[in-house]
C-alpha cells in the first residue's frame, strides 16, 4: 500500500518526510469526527475559494499552490527517477484541512510525524476532511520560516520531489502551524 517513506535530516536543522500512497476506495470507512469545528476550518486557502475568510489567508493559499505548479512546469529529476513537466494542481479545501489539522496537531504536541498524536494516518485525516482518495500523499517539513525554503528542501529529497512532480496527483491542499509544513495531493 505505501510506495514510499522517507525521512531525511538537512544540515541538522531541517527536517523532512514523505509519505505516498495508493489508497482503496474509502467510501465505507467510518471515522470519528474532528476533535472540533475549527479543526475544518481553512487558515490558507486561495482566493478563488468558496469559503474565504481574508486576504492574508488568500494570499498564502495562493502562493502555496503558486510555488508547487511553478515547480511541476520543470522536467525534472528527483533522485534516479526522471519526471516531465507536469499539470498544475488544483487547490482542494478538504486536502487543505486535512494539511491544516496535522500541521495544527504536530505544532501542539510537539511531534513531527506522519502518524497524528491520535494515531491518524494519511487515509484516516483525509477520510475526515471528506476526501475520498484513488491516490494519496504527504510530505511534511520542520524548521523552514518560508514557503519557499520549504519547497526547495522538498524538492533536495527524491521521495518529497517525486511527490511533488508526479502526475498521478491532480489536487492539493497545504498548510503551516509555526515551523511545520504539510502539503496533501489527492486525486479522486
Amino acid at each position: 500500500m505505501m510506495k514510499s517513506a522517507i525521512i531525511s535530516a538537512f544540515a541538522g536543522v531541517f527536517l523532512t518526510a514523505c509519505v505516498g500512497v495508493n489508497l482503496p476506495n474509502l467510501s465505507n470507512l467510518s471515522l470519528p469526527s474532528p476533535k472540533s469545528k475549527n479543526d475544518q476550518i481553512a487558515k490558507k486557502m486561495p482566493k478563488n475559494s468558496k469559503s474565504s475568510r481574508n486576504s492574508s489567508a488568500n494570499s498564502s493559499g495562493n502562493e502555496f499552490l503558486n510555488l508547487v505548479n511553478n515547480a511541476r512546469k520543470t522536467p525534472r529529476k528527483c533522485g534516479s527517477k526522471y519526471f516531465a513537466a507536469a499539470s498544475p494542481l488544483k487547490w482542494n479545501q478538504a486536502l487543505q484541512s486535512a494539511a491544516n489539522s496535522h500541521a495544527k496537531d504536530m505544532a501542539k504536541n510537539g511531534f513531527f510525524s506522519h502518524t497524528g498524536s491520535d494515531g491518524s494516518t494519511l487515509s484516516s485525516r483525509f477520510a475526515r476532511a471528506g476526501y475520498k482518495a484513488k491516490a494519496a500523499a504527504e510530505n511534511i517539513a520542520k524548521g523552514q520560516t518560508s514557503a519557499q525554503s520549504a519547497l526547495n528542501s522538498w524538492l533536495k529529497s527524491p521521495g518529497h520531489c517525486a511527490n511533488l512532480m508526479s502526475a498521478d496527483y491532480t489536487e492539493f491542499g497545504m498548510a503551516r502551524s509555526g515551523n511545520l509544513w504539510v502539503q496533501t495531493f489527492g486525486r479522486r
